[in-house]
């Protein structure tokens, strides 16, 4: 889920913790347990982008869908931090602007900051439990640019629910045991453009 702030979590049948993480395991039912990392930051980083660069949703969506070259790094720590890093005098950074950079480059590392910071929570998610797909839910999913590219970079399907209040839902439905119609738009990840050499340069930054 991408709201102000960002969490990832699975489902899993054993409460799997790791002290280094700090990952959470709560037991909603018999057998079942949630597992994941919670973030101070998220769609918040774009709302203070736009008040610091006067810019609007529509210009970010816009770099977004256009992914304009840049070697910048952007640490989206505005908020403190949780998960991944348990730092709350943590800030943000951004590194490597040159004489070249540009308005929208600078645009769109922020961007990739943000993508890259759930990127590193995903990973480690992956040491703790297997899952195939990402479910994507928050007001990111309206910006036709993000979800694509948040596909591209964190490598897998994403199953964006066409339901409103599908997070709310889903975990009622979970506990409950209801079932509720499943709507999703599905995003497949394109693999033409690697991702790997800016996300390691941004793990340095950490």
């Amino acid at each position: 889920s991408i709201g102000t702030s960002h969490a990832v979590r699975v489902i899993n049948k054993q409460p799997q913790l790791n002290y280094q993480y700090q990952n959470f395991a709560y037991n909603i039912k018999e057998g079942q347990y949630l597992i994941g990392l919670p973030s101070n930051n998220g769609a918040d980083v774009l709302s203070c982008t736009n008040k610091v660069f006067n810019s609007s949703f529509e210009e970010l969506n816009l770099v977004a869908a256009k992914r304009p070259h840049t070697e910048s790094i952007f640490v989206p720590y505005l908020n403190g931090e949780r998960a991944p890093i348990w730092n709350e005098a943590a800030t943000g950074n951004l590194f490597d602007i040159t004489r070249v950079s540009s308005r929208e480059s600078v645009l769109y590392s922020i961007i990739l900051g943000m993508i890259f910071n759930i990127k590193h929570n995903v990973s480690v998610l992956e040491e703790l439990t297997d899952f195939k797909a990402i479910g994507l839910v928050g007001g990111v999913t309206e910006l036709d640019g993000f979800p694509q590219l948040i596909s591209d970079i964190l490598g897998y399907k994403l199953y964006i629910p066409v339901m409103k209040n599908a997070e709310t839902l889903g975990s009622i439905a979970v506990v409950k045991d209801i079932e509720l119609p499943r709507e999703y738009r599905i995003v497949e990840p394109r693999f033409g453009q690697s991702y790997d050499a800016l996300f390691k340069k941004y793990l340095e930054k950490v």
